[in-house]
């Protein structure tokens, strides 16, 4: 006896759709260019906040307002107190050079803030897993964190000297005055940009050496208060050169040069010459920077995903 087989009723298949998803459409940047990523990121995270770099902002604003108003006095009383290899020179053409010793404090109060804390918050808080995760190299986070402090840096130091030089190029009272003058755009832009590299790069590379930001704010500053004096005061005793690994003296002793001129009051024997203090300034952030890219690439190969 035979039975008829029953066909099997066909098994409905449900289909999930996620609704949560979509795809993305915005614009797709190539690889080359994440470091500005990073370097605009570093720029808005040191302008959160009323004490990172709002404070030094004011701070270098008033300097250059001071100065350029002493600057404006100086024109019209033409004050005599510098000397020049050549001959008595107003008043008006060293407040510039001088402001720089204003800058610099205002320099290291943002290493303090935001400069000497930046890789070693990135290590605490486990952002380099993050970083790292493809396609972001090493030398992307290098790039980019280097290049937002300079700027950030820049504001401070150089913009003012800009502004400053600008204004007393304006105040000439003839064309030939104003063609003499135009080299101090030069000067102000050199001693500018060199402060700007080396009061950036030191504290990230202390930063990422160290690994810690309370230790690494504490072993800045006393680097910088009390190491660069000491070295200072060798150098003075030994070969003055030296003291220019003070990153301050260095940036005076820049500007001063390069004014050709001798401030009262300012002890002249702890400054040191043209050359010394632009190659101190060029080679320690050299240095600098190579430090912190063997540091984050250490670091980078032990990051989650990290790339290449």
């Amino acid at each position: 006896m035979t039975h008829a087989t029953e066909a099997a009723p066909p098994v409905k298949k449900g289909v999930i759709h996620d609704i949560g998803y979509a795809r993305y459409a915005g614009e797709r940047r190539a690889p080359s260019t994440l470091w500005r990523v990073i370097m605009r990121h570093q720029i808005a995270h040191a302008w959160k906040t009323w004490w990172r770099w709002k404070p030094a902002i004011i701070g270098a604003v008033i300097t250059t307002v001071v100065c350029g108003v002493i600057m404006y006095v100086s024109s019209a009383s033409r004050i005599s107190g510098l000397t020049r290899a050549g001959g008595p020179l107003a008043f008006i053409d060293g407040t510039l050079a001088y402001s720089f010793g204003f800058y610099n404090k205002f320099a290291f109060l943002m290493t303090m803030t935001v400069g000497a804390a930046v890789v070693a918050r990135d290590q605490e808080t486990g952002a380099f897993a993050f970083y790292f995760s493809r396609p972001v190299r090493p030398r992307d986070y290098v790039i980019g964190k280097v290049a937002g402090m300079v700027v950030v840096m820049g504001t401070i130091l150089l913009a003012g000297p800009l502004l400053l030089a600008a204004f007393r190029i304006g105040m000439a009272g003839d064309t030939k005055t104003m063609i003499d003058l135009l080299p101090w755009l030069g000067r102000a832009l050199t001693v500018g940009v060199l402060a700007s590299l080396a009061y950036a790069t030191l504290p990230l590379a202390l930063s990422a050496l160290v690994g810690k930001r309370t230790i690494s704010l504490a072993v800045w500053a006393a680097y910088y208060v009390m190491g660069t004096s000491l070295l200072s005061v060798v150098g003075m005793l030994t070969w003055k050169p030296l003291a220019a690994i003070d990153p301050a003296n260095a940036v005076v002793s820049l500007a001063f040069g390069l004014w050709d001129i001798d401030m009262p009051g300012r002890d002249k024997n702890a400054l040191v010459g043209v050359a010394p203090a632009a190659i101190s300034l060029a080679a320690q952030s050299i240095l600098a920077v190579g430090l912190l890219y063997n540091r984050v690439s250490r670091q980078a190969a032990g990051a989650v995903g990290a790339s290449s």
